[in-house]
């Protein structure tokens, strides 16, 4: 492999659907290839990426053709945030989403992207039912051959030897990309907490023999994230060593504002130290940071926290 270059973290890669796979209830698995994958980032873990739906004709109920957006690779790393203000100002706008690489294939051959199942109306609901092997996907990765590569990255578990990793459905695909890593410190106590609407949904990664691992199915009538909080909440309950320092329960702590999005990230955790990695429903993730750093005491620095999404509010690009 070359060495990496001074060029923007991320390009546009122009795919083709290979496979879809819709045997799980809750969760469609989209298989993408193309030559351009072949510059598609090797990290893994919970890399973010966007997915660029086509836009959706309403009264004729089909999607239109994907405009033109330019060069695959763009001239600075301010190149997405002009291209999503551009195409917004477009006649017919792409959608814009933010997902998780599920799996990407060491030799750049293929791509995996997992997608929840949310209602008939969402711009993905739209987009998966009418999606069929041959069709073209419009994503925006990072570049492997940048030295930025590593952008959108927010597992920085350091050198923990306790790691709490916490999330709904919408986390899944990060949790069994990061459960498959390598990146989990040799020895460390491991928790893992993923929660999702069917146990059908949970067996998408193995997980190491000395971890503890809860796959909860949600009940009926339960908000998502609930059970999640609930199992969080009993293992910091017999975890004594997790607590901080209480004196640091003054550190400022967000809450779930309905127009704000709630995204705060760990510094690198020292050796010996503890570290968590929550995502989902804003929340429910927004509860548990705050039992953590105001109520235990966890220093802050210590805890990943990303709200992928908002009960009752739409998602934005």
């Amino acid at each position: 492999m070359s060495e990496p270059q001074d060029r923007p973290s991320y390009r546009l890669f122009h795919t083709t659907v290979d496979a879809i796979d819709t045997s799980r209830p809750s969760m469609v698995r989209v298989q993408v290839v193309g030559d351009c994958l072949q510059h598609f980032g090797r990290a893994g873990l919970d890399q973010r990426i966007k997915v660029l739906f086509p836009p959706y004709d309403e009264g004729a109920g089909e999607h239109l053709p994907m405009p033109d957006l330019g060069p695959e690779d763009f001239p600075d790393d301010s190149g997405m945030i002009n291209l999503y203000r551009d195409s917004r100002a477009m006649e017919t706008p792409p959608t814009w989403r933010t997902y998780t690489v599920r799996r990407i294939d060491p030799d750049g051959e293929w791509l995996q992207i997992d997608f929840v199942l949310h209602g008939t109306t969402s711009p993905s609901a739209r987009w998966l039912n009418s999606l069929s092997v041959g069709d073209p996907v419009t994503i925006i990765g990072p570049d492997e051959r940048s030295k930025r590569s590593r952008g959108g990255i927010e597992w920085k578990p350091g050198g923990a030897s306790t790691i709490l990793i916490a999330g709904d459905e919408t986390a899944l695909p990060a949790v069994a990309a990061i459960a498959e890593s390598g990146t989990i410190p040799d020895g460390a106590d491991v928790c893992i907490v993923v929660e999702a609407p069917d146990t059908a949904d949970l067996d998408d990664f193995e997980a190491d023999p000395s971890w503890t691992v809860h796959r909860l199915a949600r009940s009926a009538g339960e908000n998502p994230g609930e059970a999640m909080e609930r199992q969080v909440r009993d293992f910091l309950a017999g975890k004594p060593e997790f607590l901080g320092d209480r004196q640091a329960a003054t550190q400022a702590v967000e809450t779930a504002d309905a127009d704000e999005t709630l995204w705060d990230t760990a510094d690198d955790v020292d050796a010996g130290g503890h570290y968590a990695w929550l995502a989902g429903e804003a929340g429910a993730v927004t509860r548990l940071r705050r039992h953590l750093v105001k109520e235990l005491g966890v220093d802050k620095r210590a805890v990943s926290f990303m709200g992928y999404w908002k009960l009752g509010k739409a998602a934005a690009g």
